[in-house]
C-alpha cells in the first residue's frame, strides 16, 4: 500500500467527520451547553458549520487529488481496493472516538467482507488495469 492511497482514504474518512459535524446535531448541542443561551449563538452556530463544511470540502480535495496520483501510480483496482480499505478502517476508528459508535459484529463482519470482496475482484482482474492514455502513439 502506498502513501498516496493511506493520504487519500484518511481523508475521506475525516471528510465525513467534518461533514457530520457540520450537518448533525453536535455542534448545536455543545454550543447550548458551552454558551449562555441567547439570539447571538445562533449566529456562532452557523459560522461553526459553514466552517465545518469548507472543511469538508477542502478535505475531499485533499482526498481528490492524493487519489488520482494512485490511481496513476497503481492503477483502478488497486488504489480503490488500497483506497477503501483505508477508508473503512480510519471511519471506524474516527467514528469510535469522535462520536462514541459502537463497532458491532455485523458492522465488522459487513466492512471485512466489503474489502474482501475488492480485493477479489483485484485478483480476478489481474491488479493492474491502468490506461496508457497518455502515451504518445504514432
Amino acid at each position: 500500500m502506498n502513501s498516496s492511497c493511506l493520504i487519500s482514504g484518511s481523508c475521506a474518512a475525516l471528510a465525513s467527520v467534518f461533514a457530520k459535524l457540520a450537518f448533525g446535531v453536535q455542534v448545536g448541542t455543545f454550543l447550548q451547553h458551552a454558551l449562555p443561551v441567547n439570539a447571538d449563538n445562533q449566529g456562532v452556530e452557523y459560522i461553526i458549520r459553514f466552517a465545518l463544511l469548507l472543511l469538508t470540502v477542502g478535505t475531499n480535495a485533499v482526498m481528490l487529488h492524493f487519489f488520482v496520483q494512485a490511481l496513476e501510480k497503481h492503477g483502478t483496482i488497486s488504489a480503490t481496493v488500497s483506497n477503501t480499505a483505508v477508508n473503512v478502517i480510519v471511519s471506524s476508528m474516527l467514528g469510535y472516538l469522535c462520536f462514541g459508535e459502537v463497532l458491532g459484529p455485523e458492522w465488522v463482519a459487513g466492512a471485512f467482507m466489503s474489502i474482501l470482496g475488492t480485493y477479489c475482484i483485484k485478483r480476478a482482474v489481474g491488479g493492474d488495469t491502468r490506461t496508457h492514455s497518455r502515451e504518445k502513439t504514432e
